[in-house]
């Protein structure tokens, strides 16, 4: 399977066909049928989940707020529905790379030609008889002006099916003299729409991901910093060992309001409920989630690798499973949790060990999670980030990038800001912005990372974000291909 599709967002809910009378939806739906069954395209995991999806759209349809009719040209042209339709077609069967190529698309222009090119045919006559705007200059002997006549009245209807198809397969390769073409010819606001939709994830999806590998010794909040940086629900989040093989969480385009989780097959949930839930048994080593985050890191190509506690007890295989992956170099840099209680404990120290001898030149972040834990009256955590970093230097770590953060309450705020916040996580919140208030994290991050800069909001709820330190982690994350 093309991973490239878990970054890729849906885009039939832009599609103007889900507008359109039901009878016009079962025709459309019929016809990406019809192409996919005719020329026998194998279909592999990602298409037959794609079809069932727009089996389910389009027979639900949306309300229009207009009824468009296909064959009338005052509206949304046939012409430009071709367009369309091919690039549904694409989105289906266009991540199984042995199946979508010239050969085979060159086997469908005699069909599609039946089914627009006659349209068309028929709507250019209609078009010359129906057209008021110019009457007087068909009444006047438009043989004298045919050339202008026919390059006014008809540029939106004159290609042939040869041309909109190889423009549009090479459109898909992100060919951007072909989307020139393209746009050219496709006046329709809501065409345009649901074409720059599509443009813009391919663009996404050619952009080479930023890899992140995040690991930590069992109980340092690891899952609970990669919801809070998601801004999804997406990892199982208690005091135990959670996580029990490699789990690859990949940014989507935009939002879709769906989840692709890639496990032995392919799935496409609504909620994060099930893609918990359904992590329960462990039947491979892998996990990957193709999932739109919603934070501050959205429209961000990334890819996190969430990995096992390497010191959970009840099974060394975990253990295994992350010094296997951390040997395999796939990432492009690190975040390690480490819990703001339990510093410089032996499992953190051979863990870091480990870090240390397989990352070689990769840029590594050190998060200091749960530091809100830490009592204000004993224990001031300026002093503990030194001796940290001093410990972190001496194991050869040079120049640590060391970021003290809570992500316990980021999602606090992610919970009020969606309105799923309960009264006793409302409590929680107010005594965390109460903490952080005290405790002067932003001017920590100030006099370390001069470079980043996070503005003030006038809600203390979203201001919790800053003071709390992810906001601060999150837009480092953003500056990782630069320099810092």
């Amino acid at each position: 399977m093309d991973k490239k599709f878990l970054a890729f967002s849906q885009v039939l809910q832009y599609n103007p066909v889900i507008k359109e009378d039901k009878e016009t939806r079962e025709w459309y739906l019929k016809l990406l049928e019809k192409h996919i069954r005719k020329y026998r395209w194998k279909t592999g995991e990602i298409a037959k989940q794609q079809q069932n999806l727009y089996k389910n759209l389009l027979k639900e349809g949306m309300e229009p707020d207009k009824q468009n009719k296909l064959n009338n040209a005052l509206k949304i042209p046939v012409g430009e529905y071709s367009f369309v339709f091919l690039f549904d077609l694409f989105i289906i069967l266009g991540f199984e790379e042995k199946e979508l190529n010239e050969k085979n698309l060159s086997n469908i222009i005699n069909e599609y030609y039946k089914t627009f090119g006659q349209i068309r045919r028929d709507l250019r006559i209609r078009h010359i008889q129906d057209s008021f705007k110019y009457k007087k200059l068909y009444q006047s002997g438009w043989q004298k002006n045919r050339k202008y006549f026919w390059q006014k009245s008809h540029k939106n209807l004159w290609w042939t099916s040869s041309d909109i198809i190889l423009n549009c397969l090479s459109a898909w390769k992100n060919d951007k003299k072909a989307w020139a073409w393209i746009k050219e010819r496709c006046k329709v606001h809501d065409i345009k729409i649901y074409l720059e939709k599509v443009e813009k994830n391919l663009d996404f999806i050619q952009t080479s991901p930023l890899s992140i590998l995040v690991t930590s010794p069992m109980s340092a909040g690891k899952s609970t910093f990669l919801n809070a940086v998601t801004g999804e629900n997406i990892c199982k989040s208690q005091n135990m060992a959670c996580t029990s093989r490699i789990h690859a969480i990949i940014s989507k385009s935009f939002q879709d309001r769906l989840i692709y989780k890639w496990d032995k097959n392919l799935s496409m949930l609504i909620n994060t409920e099930k893609l918990i839930s359904s992590d329960e048994s462990c039947n491979g080593r892998q996990l990957a989630t193709g999932i739109y985050f919603d934070s501050n890191l959205s429209g961000k190509r990334l890819v996190f690798y969430d990995t096992p506690g390497v010191n959970y007890s009840g099974d060394k295989r975990h253990k295994e499973i992350t010094d296997n992956f951390i040997e395999s170099g796939k990432y492009g840099f690190v975040i390690f949790i480490m819990n703001a209680t339990q510093l410089d404990t032996i499992d953190e120290q051979k863990h870091l060990e480990k870090i240390k001898k397989c990352i070689h030149k990769k840029q590594i972040i050190f998060v200091i999670n749960k530091i809100d834990e830490l009592n204000p009256d004993e224990e001031d955590f300026i002093e503990i980030i030194k001796r940290q970093e001093q410990r972190l230097v001496k194991m050869g770590f040079k120049n640590p990038l060391i970021c003290p953060a809570s992500a316990y309450s980021a999602i606090l705020v992610n919970k009020w800001r969606n309105g799923k916040i309960n009264n006793l996580e409302k409590m929680e919140l107010y005594n965390k912005i109460n903490k952080f208030s005290e405790m002067d994290l932003p001017g920590y991050y100030n006099r370390k990372f001069k470079d980043i800069y996070i503005s003030d909001n006038d809600k203390k709820e979203e201001q919790l974000l800053k003071t709390c330190g992810i906001a601060y982690i999150e837009e480092l994350l953003l500056k990782m291909p630069e320099e810092i």
